[in-house]
């Protein structure tokens, strides 16, 4: 059965999800079956705030009150009205103070581009996977099947001794992989990263985390990742790369581009970095920036292109699903540092004080590796080694 051809085109991706049960409604709108719920996660759409409400009598008359709500992405909000004897409002609101989370979920923009020149943007491509990765469950860690035991994930905040040291072996670098990923299963429960998770609360609806929050999460999994092996250099998302790796993506797997720039196009079957350093022209790359100025024609330093995960992975087991977003970059960290260690392809991750990436997805059905994973970064170097990785 085929349930791109029986039901409605907006429905497509809830069937792509449940298409291993050849299951659709009868009204060919949605998949028959209901998506597990875990019992402890909360309904997808409730997102309740808790908090405490107080008034007292103001020595001249009337009345002061002071809400205070904690917010479900952490912080606090705070709001005082004050009134008059007649119970007139004097202060209408009164002082208002927003304390939103440790990082910043809600106060910018994605910088993912949500502009495109034909198909699906960034922002489209983040919610495609963010629904079909999702599987009826929430995108926090504990809902990866295949991690079954985070227990002996747990950190004690001391770093990893002498990595740079221990990576100039390969048992060196098999001792620093089974201490960063000690469940030994490539799962991507990297140590540390649960507690991390629950102490920051990045998304505020796990069922349903934003770009913004996605982005955000990822600079703090890049912060814990150089915190455990030692590393305290710091890491920022950059606009001009964060647009740079979308230009990059749309120039390799699309002919978007090739009519005006008819030069050095990819081929149908392009090698991992073809279209790292191509941008167009100032006018053409306006709209990525959402019309602000951008400091390119800077390219990026050094090129990473991942696959976080595989189709086969987790159909053939027939109980585990696609990575949780809290877990899509560590995945590729990972299987990353299994083949290489901490230099290479990881040296930027590790290092670079400034990255931008892009995720690009694809139909399922089409292919087993249906996200991809652009890394884009500034200069670095790590253990006295200058980092940069790129394959022409």
């Amino acid at each position: 059965m085929d349930c791109k051809k029986r039901i409605k085109p907006e429905c497509q991706l809830q069937c792509f999800i449940y298409y291993k049960k050849n299951k659709c409604s009868s009204n060919n709108n949605i998949p028959t079956t209901t998506p597990p719920r875990r019992l402890n996660d909360p309904p997808p759409d409730q997102i309740i705030a808790s908090g405490t409400t107080t008034q007292t009598t103001n020595p001249g008359g009337g009345t002061t009150t002071t809400t205070q709500t904690t917010n479900p992405g952490g912080g606090t909000t705070t709001t005082t009205q004050t009134t008059g004897p007649g119970g007139e409002i004097i202060t209408a609101g009164g002082s208002t103070t927003i304390t939103i989370n440790p990082i910043d979920l809600i106060q910018r923009k994605a910088l993912t581009p949500d502009f495109t020149l034909e198909g699906k943007n960034g922002i489209e491509m983040f919610e495609m996977q963010t629904v079909y990765g999702q599987r009826g469950k929430s995108h926090d860690p504990t809902s990866y099947d295949i991690v079954d035991d985070w227990e002996i994930t747990k950190w004690d905040g001391v770093p990893f001794p002498n990595p740079c040291e221990k990576n100039l072996t390969p048992e060196g670098r098999t001792e620093i992989l089974n201490w960063v990923f000690p469940t030994l299963k490539n799962d991507g429960a990297m140590r540390g990263l649960k507690e991390k998770y629950e102490k920051i609360k990045p998304f505020l609806n796990p069922y349903k985390p934003t770009p913004v929050e996605i982005e955000n999460w990822h600079i703090e999994v890049l912060k814990h990742f150089r915190e455990i092996l030692g590393f305290t250099n710091p890491v920022a998302l950059s606009k001009d790369f964060m647009v740079q790796a979308r230009l990059s993506d749309e120039r390799k797997r699309t002919t978007m581009w090739n009519t005006k720039y008819p030069e050095d196009t990819c081929p149908l079957k392009p090698p991992p970095h073809c279209g790292f350093t191509w941008l167009p022209v100032p006018e053409d790359r306006i709209k990525y920036f959402g019309g602000e100025p951008d400091n390119l024609p800077i390219s990026a330093y050094s090129e990473g292109v991942f696959q976080p995960y595989t189709t086969t992975e987790w159909e053939d087991s027939g109980t585990a699903n696609p990575p949780p977003w809290s877990l899509m970059l560590t995945r590729i960290i990972n299987g990353t540092l299994s083949h290489e260690g901490i230099m290479m392809h990881l040296g930027p991750m590790l290092a670079s004080e400034k990255i931008g990436f892009s995720y690009w997805w694809r139909d399922p059905e089409v292919t087993k590796s249906p996200l991809s994973f652009r890394l884009l970064s500034s200069p670095a170097s790590l253990c006295g080694q200058e980092v940069k990785y790129e394959i022409k």
